[in-house]
């Protein structure tokens, strides 16, 4: 999935996963230390507040006076965090509870401060101060909301930024590079990419492709120079085969045979347009001589060799017409050394 993704895309996916992974890191570590914090704030303030109004329930609690302790402890609930307060005195046999007598039941474990009420070095009695985090978690919630809220505006602005930074870091000078070798699929061999103003790996792909290319470019230049050659060579072996196939077709020739109801003909193809295999007829008075002969060889060398033995055998027969194979074959024979000796 991810590999037909665009590098914009692929970096952007991995800094939203690396930036939420952190955000939870930072949120979990935020949370727990805020929450501390707000509690121990809050626990600070409740003890200053219990130590002044320690003071002033001491006279209600000696006197048993009812209404004053209740108006005392709903002075203890004076922060809204507060939700619950219990007096426990040793002249009461009940503790007093505000603001109803299930409060500590609906508020577990949330003892926050416990003061005690005393007259010199004597206790009178209590009061354990509950409270609620509702304020506190709404308070952590806004601030986490924020937070979420600046890291996705970050991450958008971040994503604008690559979109840019690839579009003319990246995007441009791949298009460029694209370019060159599509010129050199029309060959066009003296595109260069050149200077990319790019990242440094972009540009060593430039450096590299401009340097191959201008090695392809020399190379082509010495192949179509020695294309040209081969052809002008060509061009002249082609005359020398043409002009060696009309010689050696000449030396090949059957006499017709005379005085007999017999007619003789021949052909001969070469593997190229010349070659060794060749043959001769001489129509005598009393005999007729075909001579066959395939020269070692083939082409030009071949053909060479069948005019040296072509003229040796005729030489031969004209010199001595009457003679017999053997001796026909041995002044051949001598012919063809003597031929290439000298």
């Amino acid at each position: 999935m991810m590999s037909r993704l665009s590098i914009t895309s692929r970096t952007f996916m991995i800094m939203c996963s690396v930036s939420v992974a952190l955000a939870i890191i930072g949120i979990g570590g935020f949370w727990q230390t805020a929450y501390s914090y707000k509690r121990d704030d809050l626990a600070v303030r409740i003890a200053t507040a219990s130590v002044r109004l320690s003071r002033a329930i001491l006279p209600a609690v000696a006197e048993n006076d009812q209404r004053t302790i209740e108006a005392v402890l709903a002075a203890f609930a004076g922060t809204p965090e507060v939700s619950c307060v219990v007096l426990t005195s040793r002249n009461q046999d009940t503790s007093i509870y505000w603001p109803r007598e299930t409060c500590v039941a609906d508020n577990p474990n949330s003892l926050l401060h416990v003061q005690p009420i005393r007259r010199s070095v004597r206790v009178l009695g209590e009061v354990q101060v509950y409270f609620t985090h509702d304020m506190i978690l709404a308070e952590l919630f806004l601030v986490i909301r924020v937070i979420a809220a600046g890291l996705i505006g970050i991450l958008i602005g971040a994503l604008g930024v690559l979109w840019l930074a690839q579009r003319h870091i990246i995007l441009r000078p791949v298009e460029r590079i694209i370019q060159a070798i599509d010129n050199i699929k029309i060959e066009d061999l003296s595109t260069r990419v050149g200077d990319l103003k790019a990242a440094p790996e972009l540009q060593e792909i430039a450096d590299a492709f401009d340097k191959m290319t201008g090695t392809l470019e020399g190379a082509t230049m010495v192949i179509n120079q020695q294309s040209a050659e081969l052809r002008d060579k060509h061009e002249i072996i082609s005359q020398s085969l043409d002009y060696g196939s009309a010689v050696q077709s000449r030396l090949i020739s059957l006499d017709p045979v005379s005085g007999a109801f017999v007619e003789i003909d021949g052909f001969v193809e070469q593997l190229s347009r010349v070659g060794g295999d060749f043959y001769i007829g001489f129509d005598q008075e009393d005999r007729y001589i075909l001579f066959f002969a395939d020269a070692t060889g083939h082409g030009i060398p071949g053909a060479l060799a069948t005019v040296v033995l072509s003229m040796a055998v005729r030489n031969a027969l004209a010199l001595n017409p009457l003679a017999g194979p053997d001796v026909i074959f041995t002044d051949v024979h001598r012919r063809i050394i003597t031929g290439l000796k000298d």
